[in-house]
């Protein structure tokens, strides 16, 4: 059935925040419009719709065909009729909040309402406990998709049991990964000037609600065990926090390394990398610790790649790490608490056996999530949302499109 759409010469629209826009969202549709374009054997086959959140824009690459203006809710309107001009078999949209423009993103609906064609939407966000506004904006996104995507089964439940929203419109597809070679640990340490030290890392935009603080807190118990022991923040500061609040979370956490007397360490490698380069990273620490205090988090890239590349976690028991790191996969650890977490990976630096075992264990588990396999289940559903289109989302939009004319 796939052979069909990877043959045949129609279009797939992709939309949502694009690299070089610095958020987790923007190399996930980078990362996924490279895998579809390699499944399809040519990028002129995909139209990449980035989403702007200012007036400047970004330079993007030259895949990139059109831009939305987040506020400007006429151009919601203008690339749908766009995408209907030209040919799309499909259109994939990631969804986030705080992406789009309105009451929590509700102009993304203008666009969906109006598309000829069958309507694939992502969700990186689905919340147990939605606002009004929240729980209306999903139920929109549900009404003009042919298939709401998950990427945890615990996303899965909660469209199920919060929203109502019918199985058969709801599809699995995990979080893409690399597809990168197994590697021992400690290979790129002196590429990033780490050399000798047994490195705990933490990457992504920095935030409050990491919970780095807590691991900062737990790294003196480590030390007193583990001297070379060297916790590694990867990371340039989220731009909206920066926006709002400016460096502010960041210096506090200076204060708080200075006041623990962790200069040496506690280091911050405060940019912004590409894929391969955050994946050696990845590969040559020998824990990678994940201290969030948020436990209603419904997926998380940084995990997904942790576990692509093969890394021993240590993460608080969020909703897609206890999904990702059950059976053996990883150790989870209680939120906010600093003792636990560092007895928990004073345990596993002791035990390189462990954590060797843990290690080929979460990459073969992983191997399903590659990009390449991800790609194709995309593409596996729109030839099935083509072959099954829901009649009664087109009739609703012939309405609307009848009116715009």
């Amino acid at each position: 059935m796939i052979d069909k759409i990877i043959n045949g010469q129609e279009k797939i629209g992709l939309i949502g925040t694009y690299l070089p826009r610095r958020c987790g969202i923007a190399t996930f549709t980078t990362d996924l419009s490279n895998a579809i374009r390699s499944e399809l054997c040519g990028e002129n086959r995909l139209i990449n719709i980035a989403m702007n959140d200012r007036e400047e824009g970004y330079d993007y690459p030259l895949e990139v065909k059109l831009t939305i203006s987040e506020g400007n809710r006429e151009e919601y309107i203008k690339t749908a009729h766009h995408l209907n001009k030209n040919g799309c078999r499909a259109v994939i949209i990631q969804h986030e909040y705080g992406i789009y423009g309105g009451s929590d993103g509700e102009y993304i609906i203008d666009l969906m309402k109006r598309l000829e064609m069958p309507v694939l939407t992502n969700l990186h966000t689905v919340l147990e406990n939605p606002s009004l506004s929240q729980r209306k904006v999903m139920s929109s996104l549900a009404e003009y998709s042919e298939k709401l995507l998950v990427m945890s089964k615990k996303a899965f439940s909660i469209l199920r049991e919060v929203y109502g929203i019918p199985k058969e419109m709801i599809a699995f597809v995990p979080h893409g990964i690399p597809d990168t070679p197994f590697e021992e640990q400690g290979t790129y340490n002196k590429i990033i000037g780490l050399e000798g030290k047994e490195i705990i890392l933490t990457f992504g935009l920095l935030s409050p609600g990491k919970g780095l603080e807590v691991m900062i807190e737990a790294m003196p118990a480590i030390v007193k065990e583990n001297p070379n022991a060297v916790y590694l923040i990867l990371g340039k500061t989220h731009p909206q926090i920066l926006r709002k609040t400016g460096d502010v979370y960041r210096e506090k956490l200076k204060e708080q390394i200075k006041g623990l007397n962790l200069e040496e360490n506690v280091i911050f490698h405060d940019k912004f990398v590409e894929v391969e380069t955050l994946v050696r990273y990845i590969k040559t620490s020998t824990i990678y610790s994940i201290p969030y205090l948020n436990r209603e988090q419904i997926t998380s890239g940084t995990l997904a790649y942790a576990l692509g590349s093969g890394a021993v976690v240590v993460s608080t028991p969020f909703w897609h790490a206890e999904e990702l790191l059950a059976e053996g996969r990883g150790v989870l650890v209680p939120f906010r608490d600093s003792e636990n977490l560092a007895k928990e990976i004073n345990i596993l630096l002791a035990d390189p056996e462990k954590r060797q075992k843990i290690r080929r264990r979460v990459y073969d588990y992983a191997r399903s999530m590659v990009w390449p396999e991800v790609a194709r289940s995309y593409l596996k559903i729109i030839e099935e949302c083509k072959e099954k289109k829901n009649t009664h989302v087109f009739f609703t939009k012939k309405n609307i499109l009848e009116k715009d004319k």
